[in-house]
């Protein structure tokens, strides 16, 4: 019956690759709509660049290298950029719904900066361990250490430490997939072994210490 109430409005051709596209119309609403409204690229004049600036970005080529490339502007490099992570954690998400329970995983964080080293974030990260697929991750800003810490106060003003909440969201993305018998492992930073068990109980979690060198020589 709803069928009855959408008739065929034509066609176009879309600018980028020549294909017909059909319109429909509405007839209760009073709207007209085409077989892309609704699409994940819908709208986009270029969306024929999306896999190339994909393949690009993550191999680390730099949005403005991949702008003089593919003769497009900076800011839809840009503006892709964001449009492709979206894509990406959705299909993530989908992909960690559809797959088995983790029973081991390997849980850590990194440190990077954006735009200066005295501006440093954290990316907390949990890898099953066999497979090495990324299970959850984060990013989040912290203050600056070291000799760097009173020059990134003094420039940028005091950071917020949003590394507990973070690690917190990751651990929990986490539990939702963990075995019973799940086994985390880490290395001995002294704020993982709380966390680990007030958000997953039921996990086993093991603290791998470093050697230095004088030991892994002596080991092998």
């Amino acid at each position: 019956m709803a069928a009855r109430h959408v008739v065929s409005r034509g066609s176009y051709r879309r600018k980028f690759d020549g294909r017909k596209i059909r319109r429909f119309y509405c007839r209760i609403c009073k709207k007209s709509f085409s077989g892309m409204t609704g699409s994940p690229t819908w709208r986009q004049h270029k969306p024929a660049v999306n896999d190339l600036l994909a393949i690009g970005l993550c191999a680390g080529v730099s949005q403005r290298r991949l702008a003089r490339q593919l003769n497009i502007n900076q800011k839809t490099v840009a503006r892709k950029l964001i449009f492709l992570g979206q894509q990406a954690r959705r299909f993530h998400e989908v992909h960690l719904a559809r797959r088995g329970l983790v029973l081991e995983a390997q849980f850590d964080d990194m440190e990077s900066s954006v735009h200066s080293k005295m501006k440093p974030v954290s990316i907390p990260i949990a890898v099953e361990k066999n497979t090495r697929e990324i299970i959850a991750l984060g990013v989040t800003e912290m203050p600056a250490k070291g000799l760097l810490a009173a020059r990134s106060r003094k420039k940028y003003g005091p950071r917020k430490d949003a590394r507990p909440q973070e690690r917190a969201a990751v651990l929990a993305t986490l539990g939702r997939l963990a075995g019973l018998d799940i086994v985390i492992t880490s290395d001995k930073c002294p704020q993982y072994p709380a966390l680990v068990s007030k958000i997953i109980p039921s996990a086993r979690h093991i603290v791998v210490h470093e050697q230095t060198p004088g030991q892994a020589q002596g080991s092998s």
